[in-house]
């Protein structure tokens, strides 16, 4: 009986132990169960989300904690917005950052060991964006004659940027007018009153329209007063590489010099030819040979130039080393089996022959000896090419001076085929008849510059009427305009016609007949 109840006493604590919940709660690892129905909504007013949500299956659950995250990122990211002490209520309101971005909310439930639940499905907010962007860090001014420039650093948010502008009378502090909405990071103010001091600030303002802090402020007075012209222009070296010119500031404020060069002080015009904030220029651009008139201006920061120096002549020599100037190849045509290249010379280095160069690809490779296809002395070249060569190879062509300098290529060129251009014809002025002979003299036929070269003439004879090359009982070749035909028969009439050749070998239309008749 004794045993008996000491085993019901214990049964007896076992059961009220477990009533209490203290040694079972204690040993519970079980997590509750997450809130469901979870909703966000957003008072663009106030600036606030109202997260809310209900209670989940389960008994234990003593409060609940909200978080949230930026929309998009994973669960990791998100960060406890409500207090540490779990919340009784099943709603919350929070104040997510006026970026314009979406945030997402999730509610955890807690026990009472401190456990919580997995995250309640997320509900979203979007805000509106009360966000100012980075303001400018840096904005330069610089004073030009026709406008203030303004430049700044790039603001990464910026949808444009607002440029102020006040007069330095007004101060700093005064009235600052915006004059312009750009969306680049730089403006020129054009409006702005030559001589007249001006304040600027820049300010940027993002797509939602926030505007950022003001940059700092920068100056810059607008100029168009030119500076005084640089003095004693002089000719300090001419050699083979080039022309030095030095000269005097005269007491401007230039900033920099600009060299200007022609080739005539009176006719052709001025050429910017370089630039230099030293008073001394070293040109080596110009042509070996070709005298040129050089004058120097200053200009001031603004950009304001000087009137011109007074005028020097000077020439880069020409020597042994001088490099000629390149063929200007500008005529390439094929005509029949006639190759015709005509091409322009600079006169001021001497040359002693042209070297011609041809190839399958452009451009023509002239280092190669065995794409050397003739040389020449002339500004011109007529060759007879096969049916296969017309039009497959690019020509080019290098001068050569006395010295032996190669000039660099001319450009390379594929000739035009071109249906053989007929001679101007001509006609006889003179006809008469002699002693066994006739005497006959036609015009000279006229040339253009485009027409292949004149080469000769082509006389034809016959006893009958209606001479054609087909029927001619004769035929003299001459490049003389006129001819003597002797061995004829007295009391004989002859007909002649003569036609007109060029160099590529292409005969002229008939000139009208003639006749003769020789006597004794």
């Amino acid at each position: 009986m004794r045993l008996l109840g000491v085993l019901t006493s214990l049964a007896l604590a076992a059961g009220l132990t477990g009533a209490l919940g203290s040694p079972a709660a204690a040993s519970d690892t079980t997590a509750p169960a997450a809130p469901v129905d979870t909703a966000a909504s957003y008072d663009s007013s106030a600036l606030t989300a109202k997260i809310t949500w209900a209670r989940g299956d389960g008994k234990k659950v003593v409060g609940y904690r909200v978080y949230r995250r930026p929309q998009g990122q994973g669960p990791d990211s998100y960060t406890a917005v409500s207090s540490t002490d779990p919340l009784a209520a099943t709603t919350y309101s929070d104040k997510p950052p006026a970026t314009g971005g979406t945030y997402s909310y999730a509610v955890r439930a807690v026990d009472k060991t401190g456990q919580e639940s997995a995250y309640s499905t997320a509900a979203d907010v979007t805000t509106v964006d009360e966000t100012a962007p980075d303001g400018p860090m840096w904005i330069s001014a610089s004073s030009g004659s026709e406008a203030n420039s303004l430049a700044w650093d790039d603001v990464s948010d910026a949808a444009y940027y607002e440029v102020y502008r006040a007069s330095e009378e007004t101060g700093e502090t005064g009235a600052f007018t915006r004059i312009a909405t750009v969306e680049s990071t730089s403006y020129a103010d054009a409006g702005a009153w030559v001589d007249v001091p001006y304040a600027y600030k820049v300010r940027a303002v993002d797509v939602a329209g926030n505007p950022s802090d003001f940059s700092d402020v920068a100056r810059a007075t607008r100029d168009t007063t030119a500076p005084l012209a640089p003095q004693d222009l002089t000719v300090a070296k001419q050699d083979e590489q080039g022309v030095t010119l030095t000269w005097r500031n005269g007491g401007s404020d230039a900033v920099k010099y600009n060299v200007y060069r022609s080739t005539s002080p009176y006719t052709a015009p001025n050429v910017k030819v370089g630039s230099t904030s030293t008073l001394t220029y070293r040109d080596t651009s110009g042509e070996a040979g070709l005298d040129y008139v050089y004058l120097v201006r200053g200009v001031d920061g603004a950009g304001n130039e000087s009137a011109g120096t007074s005028s020097v002549l000077a020439t880069k020599q020409v020597g042994p080393t001088t490099v000629p100037a390149s063929p200007n190849l500008n005529v390439a045509y094929v005509a029949g089996n006639k190759l015709t290249l005509r091409w322009l010379q600079s006169p001021y280095v001497p040359i002693s022959q042209y070297r011609v160069y041809r190839s399958k690809t452009s451009p023509v490779d002239t280092t190669s000896p065995a794409n050397e296809f003739a040389v020449t002395q002339e500004t011109s070249l007529s060759r007879t090419v096969a049916d296969d060569e017309k039009d497959y190879y690019y020509y080019a062509v290098v001068a050569e001076s006395g010295y032996g300098v190669l000039s660099a290529p001319s450009a390379s060129l594929l000739p035009e085929l071109r249906t053989p251009p007929l001679p101007p014809s001509t006609s006889f002025w003179n006809v008469q008849a002699g002693d066994g002979q006739a005497t006959l003299n036609w015009y000279d036929p006229p040339f253009s510059m485009d027409d292949p070269p004149f080469a000769g003439y082509r006389l034809y004879r016959s006893t009958t009427p209606g001479v054609t090359p087909g029927n001619a009982e004769a035929v003299f070749d001459t490049t003389s305009d006129g001819y003597v035909d002797t061995g004829l028969t007295n009391g004989t009439t002859y007909y002649y016609v003569v036609t007109v050749l060029n160099t590529d070998g292409v005969e002229s239309n008939l000139s009208p007949e003639v006749s003769v008749t020789p006597t004794a």
